[in-house]
């Protein structure tokens, strides 16, 4: 006798992969960024050709450098608000596009393939970038920062590449998403059905999910340079990457601090579920904000909140503080030496696969 087949409705299954695919995709925003000339990329990066947003303090090196990586629908430049803020503080922030989001897509960067999405080829660049910034500043602390997807690349990172930075900071990561069914989904569900690899259009849902104030949505639908429309196929590769981060949590060093900012009022992504991430990690240093005033986006948004700078400045300076207690040359970490071997692995890899 033949065992039943379990046989999910296509609806279900659809309605399941784009709620929880949404989780991670805050559209980008409408913010200027400073992509480096030329001169100073070659400096900074060498031969290393990818599209990457830098903001430094003027005329001191940096206390500590932040790579930030984007959210779902988003790119590099949409840290400039605080990546400005960050430099005036003493701090780096250097941001790149994913392959398949920000200049890769619309202004032909690379080939015709770099519009797809791959985070693998992402994690190798965001590798070479950390190793580069490493020869560059060798006395600097470096730290992972991301937003939505970019926190659960940030996770991968972590847990998959221990060493490679000092600390991460996770900004709305995606533990579980809050589930949501709206109209549109019906329509969304027929052009499926005619057109399985048709582009679907995100921001009928964003503009509701995606902040508890809707002047910080809108911001975030005008961008040129943002993905607001990708295949059901484009959500699921994302959503593969997602948790793919959530089982590399378990991995993070217990030596590795972790920041978790998480908004209360996130309809997107589960606070809940956040904290239940927060909780599997192993890490002993690790520190969960929850801030009662905001939604999914907190970070990559021009309406940057005081309270979120002071939170990164001071923890970034407790992270100083207790560097300069463990050596005695400051911001030197036990394991930098391994760290910078491993680190030239990526960086070789990388090299070779974005030239």
């Amino acid at each position: 006798m033949r065992p039943a087949k379990c046989r999910v409705p296509i609806g279900v299954l659809f309605v399941m992969a784009l709620v929880c695919a949404l989780a991670t995709l805050p559209p980008a925003t409408a913010l200027s960024s400073d992509a480096l000339a030329e001169d100073d990329c070659r400096s900074l990066f060498g031969n290393l050709h990818l599209p990457v947003y830098v903001y430094r303090p003027a005329g001191a090196d940096p206390r500590a450098i932040i790579v930030a990586l984007h959210g779902g629908c988003l790119h590099g430049g949409s840290f400039a608000t605080l990546g400005r803020r960050l430099a005036e503080l003493g701090y780096c922030l250097v941001s790149l596009d994913m392959r398949g989001y920000g200049r890769w897509l619309h202004q032909a960067f690379g080939t015709r393939k770099d519009r797809q999405f791959s985070y693998k080829q992402s994690r190798k660049d965001i590798e070479a970038v950390i190793e580069c910034l490493r020869t560059s500043y060798p006395d600097a602390p470096v730290y992972c920062l991301g937003e939505s997807l970019g926190a659960n690349m940030a996770m991968k990172l972590a847990g998959g590449s221990p060493g490679l930075a000092d600390g991460v900071v996770l900004v709305s990561p995606f533990g579980g998403p809050r589930l949501f069914v709206y109209p549109q989904m019906l329509a969304h569900l027929l052009q499926v059905t005619i057109c399985p690899l048709g582009k679907l259009d995100m921001s009928c849902y964003l503009k509701r999910r995606l902040s508890h104030n809707r002047e910080w949505a809108r911001e975030q639908l005008e961008d040129p340079l943002g993905r607001n429309k990708q295949s059901i196929l484009d959500l699921l590769v994302s959503l593969r990457s997602n948790v793919a981060g959530i089982l590399h949590a378990r991995r993070i060093p217990a030596n590795t601090p972790v920041l978790v900012l998480q908004g209360q009022k996130d309809r997107l992504c589960s606070p809940k579920a956040s904290m239940r991430l927060y909780e599997r990690m192993p890490s002993a240093r690790k520190r969960f904000e929850l801030l009662p005033d905001h939604g999914h986006l907190i970070v990559e948004t021009s309406y940057l909140q005081p309270q979120v700078i002071a939170l990164l400045d001071g923890w970034f300076r407790e992270q100083e503080t207790w560097m300069r207690a463990q050596a005695n040359t400051p911001f030197r970490m036990a394991d930098r030496s391994d760290t910078k071997n491993r680190g030239r692995q990526h960086r070789k890899s990388a090299l070779s696969a974005s030239l």
